[in-house]
């Protein structure tokens, strides 16, 4: 059964990456599966993921104002909710968040619309809070589509007509100049629903009839791409030295990278990731955050 989820490089990528190693019957397909394998594992390794997805996490909130996120970068919030208890329930203004994605949270830096939440009541210890957040993570880039908006927008529409939709989906994170907006629906060909204003510390400005709407979407660095290709690429050297029984040290060429692999080869990605080697390693580790609390 072939895994499932996205692969960060394409099979003929990894070809093209590598020497020193047989891949012989190894079909593309197949050679998917070990990408997609090595993805999750880059994945796990940084305590979060590269790819672009939409998450919704609940965290206790105190009267510190802040929740930390279990996967960063946080690139757009969409809703942030405090759930007082007894079925109350306060919805913050976007423009009320501050996101420090160096330090690792998002913070409500306004309670004006949060009543009757109090800080008091917090502290004291008379309420149990709990704060609901839905965030785009990953690792994106904002790229021009072919769509523009159809007529002047101002700051607080939240429906509006753009030249096609057909490029678009719910969920998608789009920007009009410098403001990004989430889509919530897709109406017809032409009309989209948004929220407003989701980029980090940002809020709603207006915009006039022709602007290019650009749309996030995964965009992976060239060293990320070489690190799933060493994963991968160690992955498959682990695989065929099991099915040879042959034991000893191996290597092959990633790029620029000679690679080790097999027994005999000391602290190889450290404890639970046995298929990372260290050049793999050293390059995500500036990916790596820890989840504070």
């Amino acid at each position: 059964m072939a895994l499932t989820g996205t692969f960060y490089i394409a099979a003929q990528e990894f070809r093209d990456y590598l020497t020193g190693l047989d891949l012989t019957g190894i079909t593309d397909a197949q050679l998917e599966d070990y990408i997609r394998q090595a993805s999750r594992l880059a994945d796990g390794y940084i305590n979060g993921t590269f790819d672009v997805v939409t998450l919704t996490e609940r965290h206790m909130w105190s009267d510190t104002r802040r929740v930390y996120p279990d996967n960063l970068p946080v690139n757009a919030v969409r809703t942030f909710t405090i759930h007082i208890g007894s079925g109350q329930r306060a919805d913050i203004e976007l423009s009320h968040l501050f996101v420090n994605n160096h330090a690792g949270y998002v913070e409500v830096v306004s309670l004006a619309t949060a009543t009757p939440l109090t800080a008091e009541l917090i502290s004291l210890g008379l309420i149990e809070v709990v704060a609901e957040i839905v965030y785009k993570t990953g690792y994106g880039a904002f790229a021009a589509t072919a769509i523009t908006l159809s007529a002047n927008l101002d700051a607080a529409a939240t429906v509006f007509d753009v030249s096609a939709t057909a490029a678009l989906a719910a969920n998608d994170v789009i920007q009009l100049d410098s403001e990004s907006m989430w889509i919530t629906a897709i109406v017809d060909a032409n009309t989209i629903t948004v929220v407003r204003g989701v980029q980090t510390n940002g809020s709603p400005v207006a915009h006039s009839a022709g602007s290019v709407v650009s749309r996030f979407a995964r965009a992976l660095s060239e060293d990320v791409k070489l690190a799933v290709a060493i994963i991968t690429a160690a992955i498959i050297g682990a695989r065929k030295m099991n099915e040879e029984g042959v034991t000893g040290v191996r290597s092959f060429i990633i790029g620029s990278y000679s690679v080790t692999y097999g027994t005999g080869v000391a602290n190889a990605g450290g404890s639970g990731f046995p298929f990372i080697p260290n050049e793999a390693a050293a390059i995500l580790d500036s990916y790596r955050h820890l989840v504070l609390r």
